[in-house]
């Protein structure tokens, strides 16, 4: 996991991230003053199931390689899985954990003081934030290959153009 969300980083997402880190399942750059395009780079970040760029200032349109996030076009779950991590992304949430153990899979949220859990009802969790940006285009129609995305929050952009059958 890189977490690096809630800083002051400024300047374009450094190319070199979708190059090192390879093997990263969750990266978080939210809430910085990265502007620019989303770097084509990124999209080598196959392991990656979780991908948070929102709150910055990125411009520019969603790259087509988006389907190259293997990790995210499978339902099956792998056998090392996120655990016990807070997921940092959505404003509308106060705190969203997710544990895994062998036999049992939980999402435990608190929204709005109040608590839901879910048991059982998730594979695996995957989420890509864009929101609060400055992305123009059309939503790519290669997102709705990645079958195992679970959560996808483009909102807060200048996105144009129809929302692709089976988005999610």
């Amino acid at each position: 996991m890189i977490d690096l969300g809630e800083n002051r980083f400024t300047g374009e997402i450094p190319t070199w991230i979708g190059d090192s880190f390879l093997e990263v399942k969750v990266l978080i750059l939210g809430s910085n003053e990265f502007y620019g395009s989303i770097p084509s780079s990124l999209c080598g970040l196959a392991n990656a199931q979780v991908l948070d760029l929102s709150s910055n200032k990125i411009s520019g349109v969603i790259p087509k390689c988006v389907h190259k996030y293997t990790a995210m076009t499978t339902t099956e779950s792998p056998n090392s899985f996120l655990s016990e991590m807070s997921i940092i992304g959505y404003p509308t949430l106060d705190s969203w954990y997710i544990f895994e153990t062998k036999s049992l899979e939980r999402a435990h949220f608190m929204w709005k003081r109040k608590e839901i859990n879910f048991i059982n009802h998730l594979g695996l969790v995957k989420l890509i934030d864009l929101s609060s940006n400055n992305l123009v285009g059309e939503i790519p129609s290669e997102i709705t290959k990645l079958v195992g995305l679970v959560g996808l929050n483009l909102s807060s952009n200048n996105l144009t153009g129809s929302i692709p059958q089976n988005i999610v």
